[in-house]
């Protein structure tokens, strides 16, 4: 029988090691809560599929939709239409040469950064391997044999139009919201894919994730979650005003890219205000959150290379130009996951990523690992937080021998 201080010490040690490693917080880890559709609780879908895919992909698609409308018990419900205009869901090809064969993206309701009018399934014709690290190499599409699956893919690009993101950033979990690699041949959604898209098709569990707060001239703070804030310091304001903020996952406005040195832009933070853009009297603090899961997840970042953490840094959107600049203040801390940096200007889209494991350059070259001990830095802070978890347990586990000694 467990003695009471030794199970108070291990819940202790428990609480320490997910506090120490937990990213942003979501309702759901597996539906992406920074976007919904352009009409509230939408939960069927019309698709279109491009003729030019032909009659095997067009019977796919009629496969794959009936599937997961049987699955998912119809919490998820799919109609095909005749005209891409019409389609909240088109599937096209289009040749993006990303890995994985397939990629999905964001068509948003015009002035609006959240709300999404269509999801773009683009078909490579000649799709790329994604787990072969540093090779890019050239596969095909076959229901048999080590090729990328067209109906197992087609499966794993449309959760994303219900909202489910990459959970995990390992290939073949077993479920299809997952990365998927060539000779995967899966026909059936896992039951957590169905208990995320049965949750993502109920917005009372998964809404989009935003939050407010009334702050004025004594200054404040307003957080998403833990890893997501604004701190306004006294003085910054000559009046109350009403700031919102919402953490974006993917959904991101603007080029994939914010240069060719970066890596994608997927994680990010919207602020808006009741008085539109302000101009601070004193510099406030943006605080954004990553996760080493997400910033290595190989269907974000070609070839599996993921970002090199201590390289990341935050990007200011402008939807003028529809660019990314880089903020030059902007400081990563490894061990706690988080980029800050000051601004006077309160409003807007923040970005972050970093530069790629490792840099390429041109067919002909060599390829450059980046900074060794960089790439070592996740691996140290989970060793980091073993070691210090596992000495809080033995002085725990000591005390408790000591005081059975003395009775």
């Amino acid at each position: 029988m467990i003695n009471k201080r030794v199970l108070v010490c291990l819940i202790i040690l428990v609480i320490l090691v997910v506090t120490m490693l937990s990213g942003p917080v979501y309702a759901n880890p597996g539906v992406n809560q920074s976007w919904d559709w352009e009409h509230e609780g939408k939960t069927e879908l019309t698709w279109w599929i491009d003729p030019g895919l032909g009659a095997t992909w067009a019977h796919n698609a009629r496969d794959v939709t009936g599937t997961i409308q049987t699955q998912t018990g119809s919490a998820w419900t799919f109609r095909e239409v005749a005209n891409r205009a019409d389609a909240q869901v088109v599937i096209e090809a289009v040749d993006h040469n990303q890995p994985g064969g397939a990629q999905t993206t964001f068509e948003f309701v015009p002035g609006s950064n959240e709300r999404v009018r269509r999801r773009v399934v683009e078909i490579d014709p000649t799709p790329h391997r994604n787990e072969d690290g540093r090779e890019n190499k050239v596969t095909g599409w076959d229901t048999a044999g080590d090729n990328f699956d067209p109906f197992t893919v087609l499966m794993h690009e449309l959760t994303h139009p219900m909202r489910l993101k990459h959970e995990a950033n390992t290939y073949n979990t077993g479920d299809l919201a997952d990365p998927i690699t060539p000779g995967r041949h899966q026909y059936s959604l896992s039951a957590t894919d169905i208990q995320h898209l049965k949750d993502s098709a109920d917005r009372t569990k998964t809404p989009i994730i935003k939050k407010n707060a009334t702050i004025g001239p004594s200054g404040g703070e307003l957080w998403v979650d833990t890893g997501y804030g604004i701190i306004i310091p006294p003085g910054a304001l000559t009046s109350a005003i009403l700031v919102a903020a919402r953490p974006i996952l993917e959904a991101l406005p603007g080029p994939k890219y914010p240069s060719p040195a970066w890596q994608p832009m997927v994680i990010g933070m919207e602020i808006t205000t009741d008085v539109g853009i302000v101009n601070l009297l004193t510099a406030a603090t943006f605080v954004l959150s990553y996760s080493d899961q997400l910033i290595a997840d190989p269907m974000y970042f070609p070839w599996g290379y993921g970002i090199n953490a201590i390289t990341m840094k935050a990007f200011t959107f402008d939807p003028v130009s529809n660019s990314w600049t880089t903020v030059p203040s902007s400081v990563v801390d490894t061990s706690t996951k988080k980029v800050t940096y000051s601004s006077y200007t309160l409003g807007g889209i923040i970005g972050i990523t970093g530069q790629p494991l490792y840099l390429q350059v041109p067919v002909g070259g060599v390829t450059v690992p980046v900074d060794k001990l960089g790439l070592l830095a996740p691996h140290i802070g989970l060793a980091s937080t073993i070691l210090v978890a596992a000495v809080a347990t033995a002085i725990c586990v000591k005390r408790v021998k000591r005081r059975k000694e003395k009775q």
